[in-house]
């Protein structure tokens, strides 16, 4: 299997009372080009992520 993207996602759910939340997220996305390691490209963005 050949990747040519890889992403990490993070979102949060808020509660802000009277039925009311506020969610943010957050995505990385990067470019695998051939020959590199989709694994450690993987652990790297969410290694940067959070």
């Amino acid at each position: 299997m050949k990747f040519t993207t890889v992403s990490v996602s993070y979102s949060r759910k808020f509660n802000l009372g009277d039925y009311e939340s506020l969610e943010l997220g957050c995505s990385l996305w990067a470019q695998v080009e051939d020959g590199e390691d989709a694994d450690g490209i993987t652990q790297f963005l969410y290694r940067n992520h959070i």
